[in-house]
Formats: C-alpha cells, structure tokens, sequence
C-alpha cells in the first residue's frame, strides 16, 4: 500500500509568492532610500514615500506569518497583492503612467485563485 504524502509547507509552487514578496520588500527598501536620500524635484515624493513605507510594513508584516505559518497568511497575502494593484493604479492615474498595471492585476489574479484553492496553501498555514 502506497501511503500519500502530505502536501505541505513553504516549497513548491507556495515559494514563487513567497521569493517575489522578499524582492518586494529589498526593491521597496531601495525605493524608499532613494526617496529619503536623494529626492528629485517632484511633488508627489510625500505621497510616493507614504505608500512605499505602508506597502513595506504590510509586506514585513505578512512574512512573519508567512514564516510562522498563521491560517490568515493566505488572506493577507491577498490583500497584500490587491492593495498593491489598488496603489499601482491609483498612481497611474495622478501620473499618467500605467506601466505595470496589467501585470500586476494578472499576478493578483493568478496568485489569489492559488491562495484560495491550493492544498498546499490550507496545509501548511493552520496555526
């Protein structure tokens, strides 16, 4: 008799999230150091700063559920991911430049359907 294995914990299809988070946060990091240490002549910098740091503390936040594996990383991490898009798309508006945006709400759109149906996902995040 074959005896199935378990699927469970932060590995296969579950680390692609979870590396894009941590390059998040390093590129986070970098943006809101450029913005501190060299700002250029723009007014929207405050405005860029504020949603950088928030994006930042969010993601920082839902690493250390994703590592403590809290049943309610899936659901922050969903919104993680909307919020992202929400703050991409409201500063497409102010600046009249959408790079990103399709990309971003295809990710979310993938990576939502994933937290939401895979087995991995309710395996591993039960604490």
């Amino acid at each position: 008799m074959v005896k199935e294995k378990k699927i469970e914990g932060i590995s296969g299809w579950l680390l692609i999230p979870v590396i894009g988070l941590v390059i998040v946060l390093i590129i986070y990091l970098f943006d809101i150091f450029s913005l501190l240490f060299f700002p250029y002549d723009n007014n929207l910098i405050g405005l860029f700063l504020i949603i950088d740091i928030g994006l930042f503390v969010l993601g920082i936040y839902i690493l250390t559920l994703v590592f403590k594996k809290k049943k309610e990383t899936p659901s922050f991490f969903i919104i993680y991911l909307w919020i992202s898009v929400g703050a991409v798309l409201f500063l497409s508006i102010i600046t009249k430049d959408s790079t990103g945006l399709l990309g971003g709400i295809i990710k979310a759109i993938i990576w939502t359907l994933y937290f939401k149906k895979s087995k991995r996902v309710k395996n591993t995040f039960m604490k």
